[in-house]
């Protein structure tokens, strides 16, 4: 999985001075300004460049693009990002190829969202914060799938919100080699994300990189 450079400034420090004594104290470091990384984004192989960049024109904290082919496991992936100590304790995590369609803060993909399709069918393909210490024993039952993983983390937080491509304004998805590219450049308005599969980003590709801001 191929991986871009690092951020690694130190922690910052500060002495305090009391009845003579001094005390050096860690000062907690905003967000969007920690010198871990917190925001990690999974990119279909041969996506990865563009996808960067969308998300660097999109969204002001760095990320860390990880280049997965569609048979990768999210736990592996995540796995990953658990022994890398360069990655934050808790970060942002991006499903393959969505992508923001107007500027987004870290603190907006905060909440848990699961798409929810016609049929009441859910999947988790949408942004998510991962906290490390709470999913480490679910990436390491190899018993469970993705989908379980993720159905488990999310009961230990706080009630996930329903998002729908049928309605609403969150997410627009695409699947096929030949989306309605009207429709699509309608999502890129109005829509938060677009949600795509590797064939639909490659049919796509020319209008998403209309999102990247030079």
């Amino acid at each position: 999985m191929a991986k871009k450079e690092k951020d690694n400034t130190p922690i910052s420090t500060i002495e305090i001075g009391h009845n003579k004594s001094e005390v050096s104290q860690i000062i907690e470091t905003p967000i969007d300004t920690d010198p871990k990384t917190q925001l990690i984004v999974c990119a279909y192989e041969g996506t990865e460049q563009t996808m960067q960049r969308i998300w660097d024109s999109m969204c002001e904290t760095p990320s860390l693009v990880f280049g997965i082919d569609e048979n990768t496991s999210y736990k592996d992936v995540i796995a990953s990002c658990i022994a890398d100590q360069d990655i934050a304790d808790k970060f942002i995590f991006v499903p393959a190829n969505v992508i923001p369609c107007s500027p987004i803060l870290l603190e907006e993909m905060f909440t848990p969202q699961v798409l929810l399709d016609s049929k009441r069918g859910i999947s988790y393909d949408l942004p998510m914060r991962i906290d490390k210490d709470l999913i480490i024993e679910l990436v390491s039952d190899v018993n469970s799938s993705d989908r379980e993983m993720f159905e488990a983390y999310l009961r230990t937080l706080n009630r996930a919100v329903f998002a729908s491509h049928y309605f609403g304004n969150t997410v627009a998805v695409v699947l096929r080699s030949n989306p309605d590219l009207e429709v699509l450049k309608e999502a890129m308005k109005t829509r938060k994300f677009i949600r795509t599969s590797a064939v639909g980003f490659k049919a796509s590709s020319h209008l998403l990189k209309e999102l990247i801001r030079d």
